[in-house]
C-alpha cells in the first residue's frame, strides 16, 4: 500500500480535492492501495442525504458563522467536524464488485488504524463506544471516546 503523508492544508477543501484525486486515479487503475494522511482548517463535512434534510441550510450558516465551512464528502454516517489539528485519513483500494467485500474492508480498515495507533503507544481496539453520536461496530476506541470511524465511500 501507498502511503501519502500530506503537508497541513490551510484550506480544507484542499484535503476534500487531494482525497478526490487519489480516489479518481486508484479507480482509474493508475494508482494502487493508497492510504492518505493530512490535516487541515476547521471544517464540518456533511453527507449528500444530510444536504436534503429540512434545516440543513440554517444549521450549515450557523456553523460556518462560527468559523467551520461546510463541505460535502461523498461517504456513509452522518456529519463530521474537524478542529485545528484533526487529523484524517482516507485508505483507498480498488475493489471488483462494491457488493461483496464491504464488511472486510471495514474489519480490514479497523484492524490498520488500530495497529498503528497501538504503535505510538495507544491501546486501540475495534468496537462501538456507549454514547457516541454515529454508533458502529467499526469505530476505533481507546477506552473512552471514539479514536477513528470508519466509512464507506465509493466513485461516482
Amino acid at each position: 500500500m501507498e502511503i501519502l503523508v500530506a503537508d497541513a492544508f490551510e484550506n480544507p477543501e484542499d484535503g476534500f480535492g487531494l482525497q478526490q484525486a487519489v480516489l479518481e486515479e486508484v479507480a482509474s487503475g493508475e494508482r494502487g492501495q493508497t492510504a492518505l494522511i493530512w490535516s487541515s482548517s476547521p471544517y464540518v463535512g456533511a453527507t449528500r442525504p444530510e444536504t436534503r434534510l429540512p434545516g440543513f441550510a440554517r444549521a450549515a450558516r450557523s456553523v460556518e458563522d462560527l468559523g467551520f465551512p461546510v463541505l460535502v464528502r461523498n461517504s456513509g454516517g452522518g456529519a463530521v467536524a474537524a478542529n485545528e489539528g484533526s487529523l484524517s485519513f482516507s485508505l483507498t483500494v480498488p475493489v471488483e464488485d462494491l457488493r461483496h467485500g464491504l464488511y472486510e474492508r471495514y474489519a480490514e480498515g479497523v484492524d490498520l488504524v488500530s495497529s498503528a495507533l497501538r504503535r505510538v503507544g495507544v491501546e486501540a481496539e475495534g468496537g462501538e463506544v456507549d454514547g457516541e453520536f454515529c454508533p458502529g461496530a467499526y469505530s476505533v476506541r481507546s477506552g473512552g471516546p471514539r479514536e477513528s470511524s470508519t466509512r464507506g465511500w465509493r466513485k461516482g
